[in-house]
């Protein structure tokens, strides 16, 4: 989580899904989230991505 000018936080999550049936059900959840902007799709994380490096 960072937390933002604005007051707000940004936060990224990575979530492993079984199929295509089940990270719809995550997304749909997490954008009822109060106060959520965003939810979106990756296909591919590289280890920057992830904050490996």
């Amino acid at each position: 989580m960072q937390a933002l000018a604005e007051g707000g936080t940004h936060g990224e999550f990575v979530v492993a899904v079984q199929d295509l049936t089940c990270l719809e059900k995550v997304r749909r959840a997490v954008s009822r989230v109060k106060g959520g902007l965003a939810v979106e799709r990756r296909e591919h994380f590289d280890e920057e991505d992830l904050g490996l490096v």
